[in-house]
């Protein structure tokens, strides 16, 4: 049983067991997520107590654009495997899988782990084919990235990466999930033989709406 959550926002949900468990991201309280040392405390005390009590055999995260402490160094050891355009191979019950994480989304205004179309070409690039998983924090274009400019009047932008649909369709993995954009989550259909799905936990208020996703 593979779950998978993005966009925490300081929220310690409770999860329902499985074998993997995914983090997309944004995971530091927005009031403190500009304080490094605050933010660091936090993740190395409240909320490493909670990945301890999680009914997950495995734990495989990485950071998004509120999660400013992870640019810097070091990266707090916590209990996951934490990946930043980097790939591991989890034992997750009856099947390993091929994981790979990246955190990058395009820029808009002074956010972590930021870059322009060129940048993300470049970091993309670095995908491997035959994943399992790629856990992104940002939407590819047009798949769970519809961000809302005046939600009264039914308004909204795509704020997705196009040059991350670009990878996807190159690399296949089975499965892409992210979050970030709140009001767009759950399942978005295919890129090629890709699902994608986002699993954003809150809505645009910070406020938990949804449970993590089960894959």
């Amino acid at each position: 049983m593979i779950r998978a959550a993005a966009d925490l926002h300081g929220n310690l949900p409770s999860i329902t067991a499985c074998d993997l468990l995914l983090l997309a991201g944004d995971i530091v309280p927005p009031a403190i997520e500009r304080d490094i040392a605050e933010s660091l405390d936090w993740l190395t005390g409240p909320f490493d107590e909670w990945l301890t009590r999680l009914p997950a055999r495995e734990i495989v995260a990485i950071a998004g654009n509120h999660d400013f402490a992870f640019e810097a160094a070091p990266i707090p050891q916590l209990h996951w495997t934490y990946l930043r355009d980097s790939e591991v191979t989890i034992d997750a019950g009856a099947t390993s899988l091929r994981i790979y994480g990246t955190p990058w989304t395009p820029a808009h205004g002074q956010w972590a782990f930021e870059a322009d179309p060129a940048g993300l070409t470049n970091v993309f690039a670095a995908i491997p084919a035959g994943l399992d998983i790629l856990l992104s924090h940002g939407p590819p274009r047009g798949y769970g990235d519809r961000a809302s400019l005046d939600a009264l009047r039914g308004a909204f932008t795509h704020a997705g990466s196009p040059e991350l649909s670009d990878a996807i369709a190159r690399a296949q993995p089975a499965i892409c999930c992210y979050g970030h954009i709140h009001e767009d989550g759950g399942y978005h259909g295919q890129i090629g033989s890709t699902r994608l799905y986002n699993v954003a936990l809150v809505d645009e208020n910070y406020h938990l709406v949804r449970d993590a996703a089960q894959l």
